[in-house]
């Protein structure tokens, strides 16, 4: 049996390293400064998301046009060190809009990676079979690598 394609989010974080305004304004700078040929997506630590009290959207534009054929499911976030969560992504609709988010295992991510409030994560998507990707992200190498029948999420 062949296997499915996989979705792959290679994840970047950009910390805002005392919280203050200005350490924010430099990390959501570094973070708008990313480039790729990949489609990606930038979220924002607010205190809900960065402490795991809330889901974390996926941006409604992103999710219509790159993971509107893909089914709800289990996600495995990994870390550039090897370390995975298993997450879970669902879709739901409000009214004539759908939302997509992260959810279960979210927190446990968030408290793990100790995301706080004012650093900013950028998700870059990576399609294929056996995708690998050597990039370099603040000074760290990573890799995305095919697990059958799962999509990855992969976050630095």
């Amino acid at each position: 049996m062949p296997k499915s394609p996989i979705m792959c989010f290679q994840s970047h974080i950009f910390r805002s390293k005392k919280g203050t305004a200005t350490e924010k304004a430099r990390a959501l700078e570094r973070a708008i400064a990313f480039n790729s040929q990949n489609p990606f997506f930038m979220v924002s630590m607010g205190t809900l998301y960065a402490y795991g009290r809330s889901n974390l959207n996926i941006p409604c534009k992103f999710a219509e046009k790159y993971l509107s054929d893909q089914k709800p499911g289990n996600v495995i976030l990994l870390v550039s060190g090897g370390k995975t969560w298993h997450v879970q992504y669902i879709s739901r609709d409000f009214g004539s809009r759908r939302k997509t988010e992260l959810s279960i295992g979210w927190r446990a991510f968030a408290r793990d990676n100790k995301l706080e409030e004012g650093d900013v994560c950028v998700f870059e998507l990576m399609k294929g079979i056996g995708v690998t990707n050597s990039h370099q992200s603040l000074g760290k190498r990573s890799e995305c690598t095919s697990i059958s029948k799962q999509q990855i999420l992969k976050y630095i």
